[in-house]
């Protein structure tokens, strides 16, 4: 497995939709936060929005707060998969599966 190179989970996210005069745009910051660290906090991510894209950005903040616990679990299925498959006791459709898990392990590592 692959030095860790990112800001371990687990990650959160919150919405921090703030008031704003009534002639001006209306708009939605997402922020998604790592652990805490020394100063209180971690930023992974900071999305502003306009308000029709809110519920898009959104699901995208969403997203990246679930990267880290996507990646060990998709790390745990390569492994389990890959050695079912060795041992004969995985149908072999599963190596393209397989592939396409090391390449987004890969892409996630930044090897890709």
């Amino acid at each position: 497995m692959a030095e860790t190179k990112h800001t371990p989970g687990p990650w959160v996210w919150s919405d921090y939709t703030q008031e704003v005069p009534a002639d001006s745009v209306s708009a939605c910051e997402l922020i998604s936060y790592g652990p805490e660290d020394a100063a209180g906090s971690c930023s992974i991510s900071s999305i502003l929005a306009l308000d029709e894209e809110c519920s898009i950005e959104a699901g995208n903040a969403r997203l990246i707060a679930a990267a880290p616990e996507l990646l060990e679990a998709l790390r745990a299925i390569k492994t389990a998969a890959s050695m079912e498959l060795a041992l004969g006791g995985l149908h072999p459709s599963w190596e393209p599966i397989i592939i396409e898990c090391n390449k987004a392990i890969a892409k996630a590592e930044g090897r890709q």
